[in-house]
Order: C-alpha cells, then structure tokens, then sequence
C-alpha cells in the first residue's frame, strides 16, 4: 500500500526533475 502510493507521488516528482 505504501509503496504504491509512493510510486503515484514520485512519479511527478520524477517527471518534474
């Protein structure tokens, strides 16, 4: 659970770096 919602808020984070 925790991980998927880490993957949903690195995502942006990645896409944004």
């Amino acid at each position: 659970v925790l991980g998927e919602a880490y993957q949903v808020l690195s995502d942006p984070v990645q896409r944004e770096a």
